[in-house]
């Protein structure tokens, strides 16, 4: 069982992190092809955002998850991943109903 749930979130963090990626390439190129540098400059500082909100994105999940096993019987560590899990899907989730709301909008 374990093992499953341990498959499990490497594919969820997998796909939030892909999500994020993909993100941060796009401001990355739009800053490239931007010729304003105000603009320019606005849409790299974009996509470091992007980068930096994922990674505390995770390690709060896993703060929250770690602080949980105080009123919990569940190792720390144990219930730290299973936070993060739910963070990463929660990313992934929330990334497609974006997506999905994009293209019912037109773009």
């Amino acid at each position: 069982m374990a093992a499953s749930n341990d498959k499990k979130l490497l594919s969820a963090l997998e796909a939030n992190w892909q999500s994020e990626m993909e993100g941060f390439h796009i401001y990355t190129a739009l800053s490239k092809s931007e010729q304003d540098p105000h603009r320019r400059n606005a849409l790299r500082g974009l996509a470091m955002a992007v980068i930096v909100a994922a990674i505390v994105s995770l390690v709060a999940h896993f703060a929250v998850g770690a602080a949980k096993s105080l009123i919990t019987i569940r190792s720390w560590w144990a219930s730290g991943f299973e936070m993060t899990w739910i963070g990463a899907l929660e990313g992934v989730v929330t990334y497609v109903i974006g997506i999905g709301l994009g293209k019912l909008g037109g773009g």
